[in-house]
């Protein structure tokens, strides 16, 4: 009698577009694979390669060579990819993939895929807040005489805003600033009082800030009897720039 021989082959997979918010974690699922068998071999295990871009975990670990995973693991939660930290884009990373069944390879059968697949990353931008510095951590000032602020550790920045506007404010509890936009390109206004909002780039407000443009800008208490102390702050609001444009 003759008898004939079955072998276990892995037939399909499939890849597959992810889409994931910037300074997200995402979770691997099993499901993200696609796995097909046309013997009924179970999903076994994935052999993933390191990504195009961002970074794959498996158990925390950096995957930097071809690495097998189960789909225990998997289903455990234990491989995940993040995206660099403030990086975005459509098809931003991608990892190669190679799936595996549980049928084994007895009779010249094939329990691995031949031919790697993608799993591929959109990542999305998030807004990232603005930050205002301030260096010093106290001004020496004198009653009625101005103080020149340029150049003095005032700046802010924002990842995300590129060159799009964003509105500054310095303000102070008692006395005012005398700011002038000179070549900086910033919209002053408030000048001459305790509240000052200057609208720009980031790079613009910084020049007027620092010394990088004919700007100025300086603080006057012209009280005959000031406090002995008085509040200054600086604040950035980015109107929403999240890195689109």
């Amino acid at each position: 009698m003759r008898r004939a021989v079955v072998t276990g082959d892995v037939y399909k997979r499939q890849d597959r577009d992810v889409r994931i918010n910037e300074d997200s974690t995402y979770v691997v699922k099993v499901s993200d694979f696609g796995f097909q068998d046309v013997d009924g071999g179970s999903f076994a295990n994935v052999i993933v390669s390191p990504p195009t871009a961002g970074s794959l975990y498996f158990d925390d670990e950096a995957v930097t060579v071809a690495t097998t995973v189960s789909t225990a693991d998997i289903s455990a939660g234990r491989l995940t990819y993040r995206p660099a930290q403030d990086a975005n884009g459509n098809n931003y990373g991608r990892f190669s993939f190679r799936v595996q069944d549980d049928q084994g390879t007895a009779n010249g059968g094939r329990d691995t895929d031949p031919s790697a697949n993608w799993l591929e990353f959109d990542v999305a931008p998030v807004n990232d807040a603005p930050v205002a510095s301030i260096v010093l951590d106290t001004y020496a000032a004198t009653e009625q005489t101005s103080l020149s602020l340029k150049g003095t550790g005032l700046s802010i920045s924002d990842v995300d805003a590129r060159f799009d506007a964003v509105v500054a404010t310095l303000s102070v509890v008692e006395g005012v600033f005398n700011v002038k936009a000179g070549n900086s390109g910033v919209i002053v206004m408030g000048s001459g009082t305790s509240t000052v909002t200057m609208l720009g780039s980031v790079g613009q407000i910084n020049a007027l800030l620092d010394a990088a443009s004919t700007s100025t800008l300086s603080y006057l208490n012209d009280s005959d009897k000031p406090g002995s102390s008085t509040t200054l702050s600086l604040s950035v609001n980015d109107v929403g720039n999240n890195g689109l444009g």
